[in-house]
């Protein structure tokens, strides 16, 4: 595995999630551009948000956004890809961009089923008009 990629495991009670928040490593001195995760199991790929900003060299707690909940069966295996592009969209080095992750704990996802009934809602509306 290099610098930008995890291998990750979900337990049983939480086989999909709509944000994680993961600590990041910039290095040397600041990033300006774009971050997003991808995360690839058998279920399929699922893509962040991108986050944009200036990045100044250190640790960094980032939290990422799944419109599209990431799937994740309690008995795969997922990569969770970390994607940095200048403002030119050019792709960063992963030895300046890079996880930071030391320990499963580090790692917070969520799935907010608040988000995820209001979608619901919304095509079913649209489906009866």
């Amino acid at each position: 595995m290099t610098n930008n990629v995890l291998q990750m495991k979900l337990p049983m009670k939480l086989q999909a999630f709509s944000q994680i928040e993961l600590p990041i490593l910039v290095t040397p001195g600041t990033f300006e551009g774009t971050l997003h995760l991808t995360v690839e199991s058998p279920s399929g790929i699922f893509h962040s948000e991108p986050v944009a900003g200036k990045f100044t060299s250190g640790h960094h707690n980032m939290v990422f956004e799944f419109t599209t909940p990431a799937e994740v069966r309690w008995n795969e295996t997922a990569v969770l890809k970390l994607i940095a592009s200048d403002t030119r969209s050019k792709p960063a080095s992963s030895e300046r961009i890079k996880f930071a992750v030391a320990s499963a704990q580090q790692m917070k996802l969520s799935l907010d089923l608040r988000t995820q009934r209001a979608l619901s809602l919304a095509v079913i509306n649209r489906s009866e008009r």
